[in-house]
């Protein structure tokens, strides 16, 4: 009997598919750009003729927190060619960068960043096509990119995950409401409007992030970056850009069960998206805001599913389920 069972797990484990790629089988390294920055890049490249995705960290993300998503990603299949790094104020290229970084203000707006992700599509000049993948912050980078080149690079598509579409309306609302107390108990103050909301917004960020995101704490330095990530996106806007969009390009990626944005501004930004820049909506069933981490193996299947499928009704606007992806999930996205 012992031996029986000790020959079908040795059937088993052999029968299971080989992977040409692992977590370690890429290249890494920092990258210096025109406008003076250096990032952080790892990129695993693409083979067999399969297209690369670009994975845009969230606000409180670095490289590594795509690990597992990478991972199950590489389970599905070896072949897809992946390229993630660290924006400004982020993870590996804060610490290369950190003067330039905290003695330059605003210069880590969405907007800015994607003209890095420019410069650094321009040097790599990956020849297979891209998709952007953005996570909240991320995904503001990505629709700034998508507004303002396009498809210039090669970029098919941008695949939006609970992404920024405004600032939080509380965090706003809180800021405002000090300022006015301060203007109304002062009113011969002098200091100026935006140095009162960066005041008061430094206390926010410092007050409130580390309980809700303790990962801002794994560096003397984080905290303070994202702070000025989130100050210099505090006039982002993603409905002014929707316009500007390659026509049928922008697949929104909405958790059902996010903690930060709400159904109601999900539903808004789609419903307000001009049809003719719609690709696809995709609720991730019962998965939170962090998906990458929270929910690789699923966000995997669903993105590989759309970059590789040839399907027309993934390009007209339609709303589909995490659940509708199901009957090509790959068993091997949940082998550990």
């Amino acid at each position: 009997m012992k031996t029986n069972i000790l020959n079908i797990l040795f059937i088993l484990l052999f029968s299971l598919p080989s992977f040409s790629k692992s977590i370690q089988d890429h290249s890494e390294d920092y990258i210096a750009l025109e406008s003076g920055i250096e990032l952080y890049v790892k990129h695993w490249s693409a083979t067999n003729d399969q297209p690369t995705i670009v994975l845009i960290n969230g606000l409180t993300y670095s490289t590594h927190e795509w690990d597992a998503f990478i991972q199950s990603l590489h389970k599905i299949n070896p072949d897809i060619g992946i390229l993630t790094f660290d924006m400004r104020g982020m993870g590996k290229t804060l610490s290369r960068n950190l003067l330039k970084d905290f003695l330059t203000p605003d210069i880590s707006s969405p907007f800015h960043q994607a003209d890095d992700l420019y410069m650094l599509l321009e040097k790599m000049n990956i020849q297979t096509p891209l998709h952007l993948m953005g996570l909240s912050y991320g995904g503001g980078v990505a629709q700034a990119y998508m507004s303002k080149y396009g498809r210039s690079q090669g970029v098919q598509s941008s695949f939006l995950v609970a992404p920024l579409i405004t600032p939080v309306p509380a965090q706003m609302e809180w800021v405002s409401k000090r300022i006015k107390i301060t203007r109304a108990l002062f009113p011969f103050l002098k200091i100026s409007e935006q140095d009162l909301f960066a005041f008061y917004f430094r206390q926010l960020v410092y007050s409130t992030f580390p309980m809700a995101e303790p990962i801002v704490l794994e560096h003397p330095f984080k905290l303070e970056g994202v702070y000025r990530l989130a100050l210099a996106a505090r006039h982002f806007n993603g409905h002014d850009l929707v316009e500007l969009h390659p026509d049928h390009s922008i697949h929104f990626i909405a958790p059902t069960h996010d903690e930060y944005i709400t159904q109601e501004e999900f539903r808004a930004y789609w419903e307000g998206l001009p049809k003719k820049k719609r690709g696809s909506l995709i609720y991730l069933e019962n998965v939170r805001h962090k998906a990458p981490e929270e929910a690789p193996a699923l966000l995997a299947n669903v993105i590989f599913q759309m970059i590789t499928s040839k399907d027309k009704k993934y390009f007209k606007g339609q709303t589909f389920s995490s659940r509708d992806f199901e009957k090509g999930l790959c068993l091997q996205s949940f082998i550990f």
